[in-house]
């Protein structure tokens, strides 16, 4: 597929090359290490289907009784399984791998949670918890779970911040040719189209995907 970056005075053209293999395995990876898993225990007459099984895990129900609807008679289930929440960088890969080259210009803004900012919480929830009386057993046990959950909340992030750099570095773009904004406007113009249209990404700020397009 094709990425185009413009800048203020030229619009850009890349090929894109990556293994699909590779980042595919990549992303199996981020959806076991990074998603945020709920457990769902509930009554219903409904059993799920899950439309991906990557999200929906260890589905199992029982039949535990029957309920009367008007004049239909129902089997109801206990159901219990696992959500899986995974970060919307699996998305995005998703969409890479489909050959959607918009997303490789979302990938370029892609907001990575900064895990000093959480530092700092943990160190302030650290200095609340040494002020706690020892004899005030029941709020030290709520800061020791808030300190906790910070904790996962920091490695979660360094996580999904690892996964990012990995990602990028199994793209290669490979510069085709540029057109000038000028000329293109015209074209555009004169065929109705948009930059978005045509997949193109406003702006000339790559941060750290700037190494990619190096390449």
């Amino acid at each position: 597929m094709y990425y185009f970056k413009k800048s203020d005075d030229v619009i850009e053209k890349y090929q894109v090359h990556f293994e699909k293999e590779e980042v595919k395995k990549l992303q199996d990876e981020m959806i076991n290490r990074c998603s945020i898993i709920k457990h769902e225990d509930y009554e219903s007459d409904y059993i799920p289907k899950p439309l991906d099984k990557r999200f929906m895990r260890n589905l199992k129900y029982t039949c535990i009784g029957k309920k009367e609807y008007f004049e239909e008679t129902r089997d109801i289930y206990s159901i219990q399984y696992d959500k899986y929440e995974p970060p919307y960088l699996v998305e995005l890969i998703d969409r890479i791998l489909k050959g959607d080259s918009k997303a490789i210009g979302e990938l370029r803004h892609y907001q990575i949670f900064n895990s000093n900012s959480i530092e700092e919480k943990i160190n302030l929830v650290n200095k609340e918890m040494v002020s706690i009386p020892l004899s005030d057993i029941a709020q030290k046990k709520q800061k020791l779970e808030e300190l906790e959950n910070l904790l996962k909340e920091k490695t979660h992030c360094e996580e999904i911040a690892s996964y990012y750099e990995q990602l990028i570095s199994l793209l290669r773009l490979q510069f085709v040719d540029s057109i000038p904004v000028s000329e293109f406007e015209r074209v555009k113009e004169f065929l109705n189209l948009s930059f978005a249209n045509l997949g193109i990404s406003i702006g000339s700020s790559d941060a750290p995907f700037a190494k990619v397009l190096k390449k």
